[in-house]
C-alpha cells in the first residue's frame, strides 16, 4: 500500500478506473470547491478543479460522478453530463442536462450509459442520444447508485415518506434482446 497526499482538502466521492489509469472526483459539502484528479502510473494529476462560486469551465461548479471507458471520460456535474475524450486533442462535449444533480453515472460500454438523479430518473445515453428511460412520478425519491452488467440493471436510492427519507428504494430491469 502507498499513500498519496490529497492536493485538495475537497471531500473525495468517486472513483474509477480504466485500464492503468484510475480518476477521482470529489466536491466540498458546501458545494463550493470541486475536483477531478488522474491517477496515472502513480502520479496524481488535477485535470479540472472550481474554487469559485461562479465555477469554472466546462464542468461548472461541482463533479458528482465519472464514467471511463477505453477512449472516453463520462462527467456528471451541475452543468450537465459530458463526455471528455481521453485520446488526441481531449475535446469535452455535453451529451445532455437533466434538471437535477446526476448522482451517479454507469455503464456497460461507451455507448451503453447510464445516470441516476435526484428525481429517481433514470436517463440512458446510446452513443447518440440521450432519453429519459424512468421516472417515478409516484413518489419523493431519489436514486443514489446504480450498476449494469450484460442485460441487468439495478439502481438505488431512497422513498421520502412524511418529511423522513426512511424507505429503502431498489429498481431492477433487465433487457430484452
Amino acid at each position: 500500500w502507498t499513500k498519496i497526499e490529497n492536493l485538495s482538502d475537497v471531500s473525495l466521492r468517486d472513483i474509477k478506473g480504466y485500464n492503468n489509469r484510475l480518476w477521482i472526483s470529489g466536491y466540498s459539502s458546501d458545494y463550493l470547491k470541486s475536483i477531478l484528479f488522474e491517477l496515472k502510473n502513480n502520479s496524481l494529476a488535477v485535470i479540472w478543479s472550481n474554487f469559485s462560486t461562479n465555477g469554472t469551465e466546462p464542468f461548472g461548479n461541482n463533479i458528482y460522478s465519472i464514467y471511463p471507458t477505453e477512449k472516453d471520460l463520462f462527467i456528471s456535474s451541475n452543468y450537465g453530463v459530458f463526455r471528455k475524450k481521453l485520446i488526441v486533442g481531449n475535446l469535452t462535449e455535453k451529451i445532455f442536462h437533466p434538471s437535477v444533480k446526476v448522482n451517479q453515472i454507469i455503464g456497460t460500454g461507451k455507448n451503453d450509459i447510464f445516470t441516476v438523479d435526484d428525481w429517481s430518473s433514470i436517463w440512458h445515453y446510446n452513443g447518440i442520444t440521450a432519453r429519459n428511460i424512468y421516472k417515478d412520478e409516484l413518489t419523493i425519491s431519489v436514486l443514489r447508485s446504480a450498476d449494469a452488467k450484460k442485460n441487468i440493471f439495478v439502481a438505488v436510492g431512497i422513498e421520502k415518506v412524511n418529511v423522513v427519507y426512511y424507505k429503502a428504494k431498489i429498481i431492477v430491469s433487465r433487457r430484452i434482446n
